[in-house]
């Protein structure tokens, strides 16, 4: 007797990445990572809070793959909650965005503890390295080896 149900090989699902951005509305954090969810159809999802308080209590409340946190030459954000972000999370990557990042915010980033700074990209092929660079943060590889 023939089973009417076959049995078809499981394909592996991946669930949307969970990214918290931190950054004013219209910051470059927030431009890059609502162009990169747009462009990766749902495969980011992301929660933006610009507030220091919000920070902390969704940090507390929540579980996120990846936090971007934006700056701009007349809002940088201060350095501790650089470090309150890796003490509260010390498994997740913290990315900082800018556009054209100051030196000495890139240089004393890191040792705060962020992952890795980017400036926001300006061409297609400065975006999808960043884009790259985020999936590989995220899923532990590239768009390119994803898709």
């Amino acid at each position: 007797m023939h089973s009417l149900i076959q049995s078809e090989p499981y394909q592996s699902v991946r669930c949307s990445a969970q990214v918290l951005v931190i950054d004013r509305r219209g910051g470059p954090a927030s431009i890059l990572m609502d162009t990169l969810s747009r462009l990766l159809d749902g495969d980011l999802s992301l929660t933006e809070v610009d507030r220091r308080f919000d920070v902390l209590h969704v940090l507390d409340c929540f579980c996120f793959d990846l936090v971007v946190i934006g700056i701009d030459h007349d809002r940088v954000v201060d350095l501790t909650l650089l470090r309150e972000i890796t003490r509260l999370r010390p498994d997740v990557p913290v990315l900082v965005v800018g556009a054209q990042v100051p030196r000495f915010f890139n240089q004393y980033a890191r040792p705060y503890g962020a992952s890795d700074v980017l400036d926001l990209p300006e061409r297609a092929a400065d975006l999808r390295r960043a884009a790259d660079q985020i999936s590989r943060y995220v899923y532990g590889d590239t768009l390119a080896s994803a898709g």
